[in-house]
């Protein structure tokens, strides 16, 4: 992609007799090996927040499974993103802010992130928050150490409030955070406590539990209030079995002396979804050792998980998360901001739930326009001709989960999970038109029901489509290649199959010989019947191996073939000879796990899941850590070049069609776009020229930065390529068989990027 294009303001014009020469320096603007992040789409936060909190101009949400914590413009009301900041684990859950401190629990204990400038969050010290569990029979204390997971947690001085989950309620002295030490406790008796709120003074903690075992000890209710004015002994002051109507609670916030907890009840089974009864349950908490219901909101057809209050605009209002579920069990995340002055016991939503369901698989590209495998929100198509504003043009809906997509010519193949595979014209991006649908045939009969294939991947020679299939029951998980014939649209023909015990996530294909990749391994099929002609026959199982370091998307290019590339989780990139796929590991028996063998390694930070290639270059994506471009010009010695942070998981990353743009398929998070960095070409100037004795003309420049051509012109107006130029470094020679019959004219040299 050319951004701009100038010609010098220094064009020499040379005469010599009846011939001139013109000295043109063209400089096209980029093509340094670098680039550099300049937009990310949506925009907005997607996916579920464990928990948010405002201050000042802001709001911060943890997401948990992400590990990231978003900030957001508090003033808006659609969730705009102002900046994200990478956490060193993915489990993230409540938040507490104290000044420019914010305090995060995590799975093992607190991080501290340093926010005085929102835009630029920095981490601080982790607090890790141990202790040693005393056996029940023995009364003895382990040797090894337990850590607290802290859910949720409130501040008061150097005291800390923790909600633990299992553990429980728990008050702790971090005046030293490397020596904690625990004052006092609440077991909630088999109950596992999540979130909590505390009153102004600290004296009065309200908390949920996400269980209800009516059988336990003192009951196990979804709410507990404890009295913390004496935080070496929490005491539970109220309780009741049901005060929410049987509801599993998933939050609760503390407003003006009213609790809101957002709860959900679902029953659904492998086969059948039934209806979600998601409330907002208002209590009154004015007196704390009583508490009473005071309304109950219902949302039929949703389940209600988070309500996190912010004062603003007409008084309170609060964001909600809900989710919405569809016949195939897939549940979509929807966000909306609920004012509370009119009503406060009846919260009303002020504006259409803004859908927070996203999770980027795959990109694939037909000339400026994008198209993004975006899972449950189906196949968006971006618009990327102002890469730094990038626009969605329309989506696709698929029933299924979309896990890949891929353009040859007109033609978008994607990969929609229960749907199968879907083929679509794109000759207009704009306005896709489908032609074929073919749902896998591939099925698992259980007592619980029929089970069927999942497409998620795909290789296409011809007319023949090789799809990789994941096969799963409740119990039971086969990875599967299933081929068919798409010569006639209108008639899909089922050709033939192979599976074997496994999970299937990618697919990849070197001869005859398909191989599955998934969770860390993948396995080989013998194809070779197509080539034999038969109508119909089974594929034969070959090779089953373990991908040191977990990962395992398997890419094989045809400029490389038979050596391909590994994505191999925490061991990097591996270079692999795949000549013989049922050996490139160790002999190997049916469903044995051998490690493979590499002929080079690169050692990269991070999770390195999604690969691509283009150009002699491989682009590695990475939970947590973006993307690696990489040189594999020479396989065997893969070189780094330049690393893309993204906060995230990265699935996968990809060149544009011209190599301008790097796009990044952030799971959640959307896009991450990256633009080739753009440094100006030195124009050369003529030293010298000259006829030599033969007639040839010869031209001497001062320096060559970039790319030369040679044209020439009749008029200098009408230009074409020179093509008996010879250039040779900084010499440039006109032969004198294409000088001689001119009687007139002239010759340009363009110097570009």
């Amino acid at each position: 992609m050319i951004d701009k294009k100038h010609f010098s303001d220094n064009i020499s014009m040379l005469c010599r007799g009846a011939l001139a020469m013109v000295l043109g320096v063209c400089m096209f603007q980029a093509a340094a090996d670098s680039y550099e992040k300049i937009s990310e789409w949506p925009g907005t936060m997607r996916g579920e927040p464990f928990d948010m909190k405002a201050q000042g101009d802001y709001l911060y949400a943890s997401m948990n499974g992400q590990g990231i914590l978003n900030v957001m413009a508090a003033g808006t009301v659609d969730l705009t993103m102002v900046s994200q900041l990478q956490l060193e684990s993915s489990y993230c859950y409540g938040i507490y802010i104290e000044g420019n401190t914010l305090y995060l629990g995590q799975t093992n204990g607190i991080q501290l992130v340093d926010i005085s400038d929102p835009r630029n969050l920095k981490l601080k010290e982790r607090w890790e928050l141990g202790y040693y569990e005393t056996n029940s029979t023995t009364g003895q204390l382990a040797t090894e150490k337990s850590y607290y997971s802290v859910i949720d947690l409130h501040k008061k001085g150097n005291l800390f409030y923790l909600s633990t989950g299992g553990p429980g309620f728990i008050t702790m002295d971090l005046t030293d955070p490397a020596n904690p030490r625990q004052l006092g406790s609440y077991d909630p008796y088999g109950s596992y406590l999540q979130m909590m709120d505390v009153s102004p003074d600290g004296n009065i903690a309200y908390v949920v539990s996400t269980t209800d075992y009516a059988s336990a000890p003192n009951g196990t209710n979804h709410v507990h209030v404890l009295d913390v004015s004496n935080p070496y002994n929490p005491t539970k002051i109220w309780n009741d079995p049901s005060p929410l109507n049987n509801q599993r609670a998933a939050g609760i916030s503390l407003i003006d002396n009213r609790l809101y907890i957002p709860t959900y009840f679902r029953m659904g089974s492998s086969s059948a979804v039934w209806d979600s009864y998601g409330m907002l349950g208002v209590m009154d908490a004015a007196d704390p050792a009583h508490l009473t219901l005071a309304k109950d909101n219902w949302y039929y057809g949703w389940d209600f998980y988070h309500f996190f209050p912010v004062l603003g605009g007409a008084g309170w209002q609060a964001w909600g998360y809900l989710i919405q579920w569809d016949d195939l069990g897939y549940g979509r995340g929807y966000a909306n901001l609920f004012g509370l002055w009119d009503d406060p016991l009846t919260p009303v939503p002020l504006r259409e739930p803004i859908n927070m369901t996203g999770s980027c698989y795959a990109v694939a590209f037909k000339d400026h326009y994008a198209f993004v495998a975006d899972e449950l929100r189906g196949c968006e198509v971006m618009d990327l001709s102002d890469p730094e504003d990038p626009v969605l043009v329309t989506t696709m809906f698929f029933p299924g989960a979309v896990r890949q997509v891929k353009v040859m010519g007109d033609i978008l193949y994607a990969a929609a999970g229960d749907a199968g595979l879907y083929i679509i014209d794109v000759s207009n991006p704009e306005a896709p038109v489908q032609l074929a649908n073919y749902a896998s045939k591939l099925y698992m009969p259980s007592s619980w029901g029929t089970f069927y294939g999942s497409v998620c991947d795909f290789v296409i020679e011809g007319n023949t489509v090789f799809l990789g299939v994941n096969l799963e029951s409740l119990f039971d998980s086969n990875t599967c290649v299933e081929i068919i014939d798409i010569s006639d649209l209108s008639n899909i023909s089922f050709l033939g199959y192979g599976s074997t015990y496994g999970s299937c996530e990618g697919i990849a294909k070197y001869n005859d010989t398909v191989l599955l990749s998934g969770t860390g391994n993948y396995v080989s099929m013998d194809v070779s019947f197509l080539d034999q002609g038969s109508t119909y026959t089974n594929a034969v199982y070959k090779g089953h191996f373990t991908v040191p370091g977990g990962g395992g998307k398997v890419l094989i290019p045809n400029e490389t073939a038979p050596v391909g590339f590994i994505s191999a989780g925490t061991s990097g990139l591996l270079t692999v000879n795949f000549a013989d796929p049922a050996n490139t590991g160790s002999p190997s028996e049916l469903l044995a796990t051998n490690t493979v063998t590499s002929l080079a390694n690169l050692s990269l930070n991070g999770y390195r899941s999604g690969l691509s290639y283009k150009n002699g270059q491989v682009l590695v994506g990475s939970y947590y850590r973006g993307a690696a471009r990489v040189d594999v010009s020479n396989p065997l010695q893969p070189l780094l070049l330049e690393e893309y942070l993204l906060p995230g998981n990265t699935r996968n990353a990809y060149f544009t069609e011209d190599n301008s743009l790097i796009v990044a398929a952030r799971s959640e998070s959307g896009l991450g776009i990256f633009q080739k960095q753009q440094t100006p070409l030195v124009p050369a100037r003529i030293v010298y020229w000259d006829y030599t004795t033969g007639g040839n003309f010869v031209m001497l420049l001062s320096h060559v930065s970039g790319n030369l051509t040679v044209e020439c012109s009749p008029d200098a107006l009408h230009w074409e390529t020179e093509p008996s130029a010879i250039i040779n470094g900084t010499q440039i020679v006109i032969p004198a068989a294409a000088i001689a019959g001119r009687p007139v004219d002239y010759f340009r040299v363009r110097q570009w990027q």
